[in-house]
């Protein structure tokens, strides 16, 4: 039983791993809110962002509603159609346009920070040798 216990524990931390996300880039983008994805275990606010006359789509994970709901937003906060801002922290494959939240400047002109959680991210991916 300890060793399912230890398994299942370390199934959930690489799950909840935000190794994915570039802990030394920042990125501010402006777009219009396409899609809300308030649900269970993670939450997105999907954008369109005009990069030099394209329409690109970005995916922006935005922690649990709990943790959401924790740091004052309400579930109808952010809909679609609504233009916003978002600092976060890039994918590290750049072609996914996704990026981790950090922080997000609503419609009214509020600006909520993200989960605790996606503040600090590390800046290189487990397993990698430290930079010199």
């Amino acid at each position: 039983m300890a060793l399912f216990a230890l398994a299942l524990s370390a199934a959930v931390q690489a799950h909840h791993s935000t190794a994915a996300f570039d802990g030394d880039k920042s990125v501010t983008l402006t777009g219009t809110v396409s899609k809300v994805d308030w649900v269970n275990p993670h939450c997105y606010v999907h954008i369109v962002v005009d990069d030099k006359g394209q329409q690109v789509a970005w995916a922006i994970l935005a922690g649990t509603p709990t943790l959401n709901i924790r740091n004052g937003w309400k579930y109808d906060d952010v809909k679609v159609g609504d233009r916003v801002t978002v600092v976060g922290r890039p994918s590290r494959d750049e072609n996914s346009h996704s990026a981790i939240l950090q922080r997000i400047t609503l419609a009214d002109g509020r600006t909520i920070a993200g989960p605790r959680e996606f503040l600090t991210i590390p800046t290189q991916p487990p397993g990698e040798p430290a930079a010199p």
